[in-house]
């Protein structure tokens, strides 16, 4: 009886039905502030980077957002992991731009940079095994969590910059001016299209 019970757990897993650690991750606009943020480069780069390309980019699709997380891994000077081989940002990069064209990414357009980053650069496909990312300092971290975390502060520098633009010069700030007016319509939000 016990055989069985391994069989079916094992065919469940094969065929998918057994979610993976990738597909449990929570969809981006859902996730708190991360306590331990690691990024590809330090904050200073990091933060001159999101500048930049809030600056360049007028209006930002989940494209536009996609070439964001593969351009800051490839300017990066990270070491990429991919099944135990080491590689730089440029390889890295390259390696999940040309992953995105396999057939499987055809069939099932990817919805959003979140899950470019669950099903493109959480893990092999061939292996399983997690992509991860050597810092400067040697610490070890999944490439997933930390794209995430770019991610994050990318959807937060463009809220800011909405905020910002949304906001008549010499206005007072966005709460000072709720506190007055009760009657204050909510933020607006950018929905991107599924591209």
């Amino acid at each position: 009886m016990a055989r069985w019970g391994f069989l079916i757990v094992m065919a469940l897993g094969v065929t998918g039905c057994v979610p993976t650690s990738a597909s449990r991750l929570p969809a981006a606009g859902s996730l708190p502030e991360p306590v331990d943020t690691v990024f590809l480069d330090t904050p200073e780069i990091q933060a001159e980077r999101l500048q930049a390309f809030v600056q360049k980019y007028s209006e930002i699709s989940e494209q536009t957002k996609i070439l964001y997380l593969l351009q800051s891994m490839k300017d990066s000077k990270v070491t990429f992991i991919r099944n135990g081989d080491q590689h730089n940002g440029q390889m890295a990069a390259g390696w999940l731009r040309w992953k995105m064209t396999l057939s499987r990414y055809r069939k099932d357009p990817l919805k959003d940079a979140h899950d470019f980053i669950v099903r493109v650069c959480a893990r092999s496909e061939q292996t399983g095994i997690r992509y991860q990312i050597r810092l400067e300092n040697g610490d070890v971290e999944d490439l997933a969590k930390v794209l995430e975390h770019e991610l994050f502060a990318l959807e937060k520098a463009l809220k800011e910059q909405l905020m910002k633009t949304a906001l008549p010069p010499g206005s007072p700030p966005l709460q000072a001016q709720q506190a007055q007016d009760t009657t204050a319509l909510p933020v607006p939000v950018i929905l991107a299209s599924a591209t």
